[in-house]
């Protein structure tokens, strides 16, 4: 009975639909404010998981679900983080306020192409100009019987990259609507660089090991399965999208970003919960401005200040971008629980910063940063050795020694920087860069991978320039 139940009476969007057929209107402020409570609610990733580290690294009560969900889910009070496929997570445990549950009929989640022209309806000038290919080369052909051949595909890709130039002349970035960290990846598709070439390769390379069966069932049905899709890279989804579903495609001007001293474009993720922006964190770059980070949640606010109400109560962690004329532009919303920086197995303290103002007091792990932050250089640098030396990329953190203790660090400069009176005076900065400089110092002889002494010396550097020495 429970199943039957609108996910969207669970929501906090608008008029919404109770189970028994009423009318409610749901207050997501009073209920955002009142937040004290939170658990979070995670899949079973891998088997090697420990349930008991959970709480400690997300820093609220978790619920870890696996195997089929229950009759009805079981439900608890207050605020539920659902981290990951959220519907599917619902099915087992659900809260009073789940705010990451996003309401399908906007049918944005997982669709960049919708998220867009969501955006778009609000703002026309808040997201570079994109136009979806079934304008620009029209629906579908035909089913064949057999796929056309590399030089047919690359002949084809160039075709597209061509008419798009046509649209915009100084260049787009090609986009699928289900794509998600393209950019993560270094598989961007752009007209002004990407070779019609090196897609169809690509392409033929992952399918070339494909079974027969599962080929000749995509040519029939004009679609791969959801799963080979996501498998797929950036490359072989615009293939299947041209041949199969051009309207999975989309164009996106190119704009002029901001670079930063480290030469990153200066995009901010701006992790925002019933649309309230919440934390902000550089995307590629290594340093840090309180002014542009806050530049970046005002930005996400007042964009949804103005949105209808639906819109208002959506959650997920937006990239905004500086321009190089100063101006902000959203390059996607990224709804839901897409944003990595909201999931402690992959980004510890910014996952813990989230919770501890969602629920108004600092988690566990937050105490003892603050506790050290305040206790002077030994206290940090005693925290620091608790913490790993090891390069964690690509990896989800299983308990606490997991955190790298450059993100511990990081937290320290930045909390160094945010105290800093305004304007700074050069002693005052100094102070800073000497100190983060000698805890730095402390713990490189703990490092034994290259690349985490690379990334602690560009650290360096960043800050260097970020507090302008």
């Amino acid at each position: 009975m429970m199943r039957a139940i609108a996910f969207a009476a669970l929501l906090c969007g608008g008029v919404l639909s109770n189970h028994a057929g009423a009318k409610e209107t749901v207050d997501c402020e009073a209920r955002l404010e009142s937040a004290s409570a939170v658990t979070v609610v995670v899949d079973a990733l891998t088997e090697r998981e420990n349930p008991k580290h959970f709480q400690d690294i997300f820093g609220v009560p978790v619920k870890w679900v696996k195997g089929p969900p229950p009759a009805t889910p079981e439900r608890i009070p207050g605020m539920v983080l659902h981290i990951g496929l959220g519907r599917q997570l619902a099915q087992h445990v659900i809260g009073d306020f789940n705010p990451m549950l996003i309401n399908e009929n906007l049918r944005v989640e997982d669709n960049k192409w919708n998220e867009y022209l969501m955006i778009h309806s609000v703002d026309p000038t808040a997201i570079p100009l994109s136009i979806n290919a079934i304008d620009l080369i029209g629906p579908n052909r035909a089913p064949a019987q057999a796929f056309p051949t590399q030089a047919q595909i690359s002949a084809m890709v160039a075709r597209f990259f061509e008419v798009v130039r046509q649209k915009f002349p100084e260049g787009a970035f090609i986009k699928h609507s289900a794509e998600a960290g393209t950019a993560d990846k270094g598989k961007m598709i752009m007209t002004f660089k990407t070779k019609p070439d090196d897609v169809a390769a690509q392409f033929f390379k992952e399918i070339h090991n494909l079974p027969a069966r599962e080929l000749k069932q995509a040519l029939a049905s004009q679609a791969f399965s959801k799963d080979r899709l996501d498998d797929f890279s950036a490359y072989s989804r615009l293939v299947v999208g041209l041949l199969f579903d051009p309207v999975q495609i989309f164009a996106q001007r190119k704009i002029e970003i901001m670079r930063t001293s480290d030469n990153a474009n200066k995009e901010i993720r701006v992790d925002f919960v019933a649309g309230r922006a919440i934390n902000a964190h550089n995307r590629w770059s290594l340093e840090y401005s309180p002014a542009d980070l806050r530049r970046a949640k005002e930005f996400v606010d007042r964009f949804f200040a103005k949105a209808p109400l639906p819109i208002r109560r959506l959650t997920g962690g937006a990239d905004v971008i500086y321009l190089t004329d100063g101006s902000l532009m959203f390059m996607e919303l990224n709804v839901g629980s897409q944003s990595a920086y909201m999931d402690a197995r992959d980004l510890m303290i910014s996952a813990n910063l989230l919770v501890s103002k969602l629920k108004g007091s600092p988690t566990a792990l937050i105490e003892r940063l603050e506790t050290a932050y305040h206790g002077g250089f030994s206290a940090k640098q005693d925290l620091l050795n608790q913490f790993t030396a090891r390069n964690m990329d690509g990896q989800y953190s299983q308990s606490l020694k997991d955190l790298p203790f450059a993100e511990v660090l990081t937290y320290f400069r930045n909390r160094a920087m945010d105290d800093l009176p305004m304007p700074a005076g050069i002693e005052a900065r100094r102070r800073v860069m000497d100190e983060i400089t000698a805890l730095a110092v402390s713990q490189s002889r703990r490092i034994r991978n290259s690349e985490v002494r690379t990334e602690l010396k560009d650290f360096l550097s960043a800050t260097r320039a970020s507090l302008e020495l």
